[in-house]
């Protein structure tokens, strides 16, 4: 398999040096007549490479042939033309409008690579690592430093990335997740940010991009690409659910659950045993019929509205005009006013209920 595999790769004759350092060439396909990337590398994930071989993913360049023989990896691959964001970002040539066009796409290609089974995290995600070809499409290069992203792994065992956009889990404290090409997103961002006059106020989506702790992100590059489209009021950007609602993607919806905490769920479990405990207690005798289960029912539910409102209100579109101010303080307030007049409706049909009942 492996001489079949050198045998394909002898067909891409170098034509010139692109990065020395890196040993990246210009090749020729002898047979095509086709131009594309030749790549030497010591460093890599060969099943990574295997899986973009197998799979043609947009805005990542195409892997036509690989072969590995004595600890290098050489890989052929497709030859986007364009400009370096970093190019771009260095000579001021980013308008405000651009930056918001840049992110939503990239948030597009991380969405292919980590909705793949396992997730491909890219890990090296930089200005000079995105290519804007002649047409305005967004390219991510440079998959060197990519992995699988599975839960078992502990920490890094090697440590790569570039130092300014690589994420504290890289240095080996934690393993990389998706939540660390988020980490890398942020610092994207607030560079196109800072070149682009007049740009957005993107500095709430970029503070908890580039959070600390992986698990104060942003849970997935859907909620982000959904955070920058909404913040430059880009139309037809909705939040993309799962197709198939399994009993773990509804569990995952109840507050308490939804961060995979233990403390946290072991809390939420305490609220809500108590607050159908409660429910039990409260006395609806003067009820006819089967009226008093449904009371109880029904105080569970509302307390469980009121909850869930209070901890999903991003999620809400009637909650826009409370919790749309980028001050925490107002939005606390706007939160607090939603919950209020939520609390009167559930009360008032509660007690219109009852009129009728009594």
């Amino acid at each position: 398999m492996e001489n079949q595999s050198n045998s394909k790769i002898s067909r891409y004759k170098d034509i010139d040096i692109i990065d020395p350092v890196h040993h990246v060439y210009l090749a020729k396909d002898l047979k095509t007549g086709e131009y594309c990337v030749k790549k030497v590398m010591d460093i890599y994930n060969i099943d990574v490479y295997k899986f973009l071989h197998n799979h043609i993913i947009e805005g990542v360049p195409r892997v036509y042939d690989y072969s590995e023989e004595d600890g290098q990896l050489t890989v052929i691959e497709e030859l986007i033309t364009g400009r370096q964001l970093s190019d771009m970002i260095e000579k001021k040539e980013v308008s405000a409008s651009f930056v918001p066009y840049i992110m939503t796409q990239l948030c597009e290609i991380l969405e292919k690579l980590h909705s793949a089974k396992p997730p491909v995290v890219h890990r090296d995600i930089k200005p000079s690592n995105i290519i804007i070809d002649a047409h305005g499409k967004v390219y991510l290069i440079d998959f060197n430093a990519s992995k699988f992203y599975r839960d078992k792994d502990s920490s890094d065992t090697m440590l790569l990335g570039t130092m300014g956009y690589a994420a504290p889990e890289q240095f080996g404290f934690q393993s990389s997740s998706p939540q660390t090409d988020i980490f890398a997103m942020g610092k994207v961002l607030e560079e196109l940010s800072d070149a682009a006059p007049g740009c957005c106020d993107f500095s709430p989506l970029i503070k908890k991009c580039t959070a600390m702790d992986p698990e104060e992100r942003y849970e997935n590059v859907s909620e982000l690409r959904y955070a920058i489209a909404e913040t430059a009021g880009i139309p037809g950007y909705e939040k993309e659910y799962p197709a198939h609602h399994g009993l773990k993607w509804m569990l995952l919806q109840v507050p308490g659950f939804r961060s995979g905490k233990l403390w946290k769920a072991a809390i939420a479990v305490i609220f809500y045993m108590t607050l159908v405990s409660v429910a039990i207690e409260t006395d609806t005798s003067s009820l006819p019929g089967a009226w008093p289960i449904i009371a109880k029912v029904y105080e569970v539910l509302a307390i469980y509205i009121m909850v869930y409102c209070g901890f999903n209100y991003k999620e809400l579109i009637f909650s826009k005009p409370f919790t749309r101010r980028r001050s925490r303080l107002i939005t606390a307030i706007g939160i607090c006013i939603m919950e209020a007049v939520i609390a009167f409706v559930l009360v008032l049909a509660a007690a219109i209920v009852e009129s009728y009942l009594i």
